[in-house]
């Protein structure tokens, strides 16, 4: 029995795997995050432990035999964040989050020394790369940044906390800004010019390796067995890439979670330099990484639009927008509510539903919102193929929400066929984390346990609709950049 756990933008999931790759059980535990001032997101850290123990409880409780039988457990993260702690292990203030935009003076200042630097690391700076957060603490923080022993990810935080060792890996540290993916260790020629002591690090390992058993005191706190294993885990993409058995050169997906984007393995290490809209990091497999077109908000739009509408759920509103099936005509949204990771790699970057006319109805703006998340999709595919990507079938996962009537807007936006398998739900990172947690016991193959899963459907580009957003697409690059100057003057 294995356990997967997912850190995702709001909320701790976790999944139960036995031996023969069934879902047993899922829970998820949600956590708040607060926003002191219009550019700063933080995160208390103990609430990641807090939101751990209550999904772990939920799947003890659904799941006790099955539970007591947990043989290790991994974790697939997608938040991503600086952690400070002292000697005793304990967080010295809290977490800064990648939405975060206080350090934004500090990445335009590592873009504009450290070219070369960016390059190598394969991320473009931004203000919440821990990179910048750093040379911002150490001028605006120095009581924290002088009692900090360690520099943390959040999941290597929870990892500190379930074994008492720090350790890291290349593929979910790569968002720190300090990672060499070609060499999958830190870089410290980025290290030195963020002023980042290398002893502040955890130590890094390969994803698929085993931290160690976990600590007594956890173990009771989490109603885990005594003697289970703990292992280092993983990235969000590169989890996702072993639930969908995306784990050879050539492969990609689409991934339509919170945090979403198109991703696309490279067989070959990676060369320098990574492109707009581009990031290169580590696959959790060694000889394999990832090249991704991250989009922070992805589907988590279509929730917001559920909530602010009153629909009762996201499938709800899919269902009553296929029903009307009409085109939009000229209204247009920017799916960027949260910056940071975008198409046009704008961290100020905003949210914006434009052209509202007296016929607008709520299946309208529905279709809108999922026209606007295929456009920003779009523009991921393009970056890729710049990148020297070819783009072809694309499995589909991270999302509960399974609807041919989106599958066939995202398909014609990106005139890709895409495979929507019966097992790629939003738990797609913790099922991803629990492969990942038996390769790492087991020493069985990549091959023989990161199989692809079973398709359920497969949406196809309609020729009409491709033609159409063609055009649509040219007019949401002209909104994004009509609007963009403004973006930074707003709160």
């Amino acid at each position: 029995m294995y356990l997967g756990v997912e850190l995702a933008r709001r909320a701790v999931k976790a999944l139960l795997v036995d031996d023969a790759q069934n879902g047993l059980a899922r829970s998820a535990a949600p956590f708040s995050v607060s926003r002191p001032k219009p550019d700063r997101v933080e995160l208390d850290p103990d609430d990641l432990w807090e939101a751990l123990r209550t999904a772990l409880g939920k799947l003890r409780k659904a799941q006790p035999q099955a539970f007591d039988a947990v043989k290790g457990m991994g974790i697939g993260s997608d938040l991503h964040g600086t952690i400070l702690v002292d000697a005793e292990d304990r967080p010295v203030s809290p977490a800064i989050l990648d939405e975060d935009r206080r350090a934004s003076e500090e990445s335009e200042a590592l873009a504009g020394d450290f070219p070369a630097i960016a390059a190598r690391t394969g991320h473009i700076p931004g203000p919440g790369h821990a990179a910048a957060v750093v040379r911002w603490l150490v001028v605006h923080e120095r009581k924290a940044w002088a009692a900090a022993a360690r520099v943390l990810q959040p999941k290597d935080y929870l990892l500190l906390q379930l074994t008492g060792r720090a350790v890291a890996d290349p593929s979910d540290s790569s968002w720190t800004l300090w990672v060499d993916p070609a060499a999958r260790g830190w870089c410290e020629e980025a290290l030195t010019a963020s002023g980042m002591p290398v002893d502040r690090l955890p130590e890094m390992a390969p994803a698929r390796s085993v931290v160690g058993p976990i600590d007594p005191d956890a173990a009771r706190d989490l109603g885990l067995p005594a003697g289970a294993m703990v292992t280092l885990g993983c990235g969000g993409d590169a989890a996702r890439a072993l639930s969908v058995g995306a784990i050879e050169g050539g492969a990609g997906f689409a991934a339509l979670g919170e945090a979403g984007g198109l991703v696309a393995t490279r067989g070959d290490s990676p060369a320098e330099g990574s492109g707009p809209g581009i990031v290169r990091s580590c696959h959790a497999l060694e000889g394999v990484w990832l090249d991704s077109a991250p989009i922070l908000d992805a589907a988590g739009c279509l929730a917001w639009l559920a909530g602010l509408t009153g629909a009762s759920n996201e499938q709800a509103l899919l269902a009553e927008a296929g029903q009307v099936d009409r085109d939009t005509g000229s209204l247009l949204f920017l799916p960027f509510r949260s910056g940071a990771a975008d198409p046009f790699h704008d961290p100020n970057a905003k949210g914006v539903l434009y052209g509202l006319v007296e016929t607008t109805r709520r299946a309208d703006l529905t279709r809108a919102v999922l026209e606007g998340m295929a456009m920003a999709y779009a523009e991921g595919k393009e970056a890729l193929a710049a990148a020297g990507h070819a783009i072809g079938e694309l499995s589909v996962t991270g999302s509960d929400v399974r609807s041919p009537f989106w599958g066939r807007i995202l398909a014609s936006a990106l005139g890709t066929p895409l495979i929507f398998h019966k097992d790629g739900s939003s738990y797609a990172a913790a099922f991803g984390a629990a492969r990942l947690a038996r390769l790492a016991l087991t020493q069985e193959s990549a091959q023989q346990v990161c199989t692809r899963p079973a398709a359920d459907f497969t949406a196809q580009p309609v020729s009409s609709l491709a033609g159409r957003y063609t055009a649509k697409r040219e007019s949401f690059r002209k909104l994004f950049r009509a609007l963009q100057p403004s973006f930074a003057d707003l709160p």
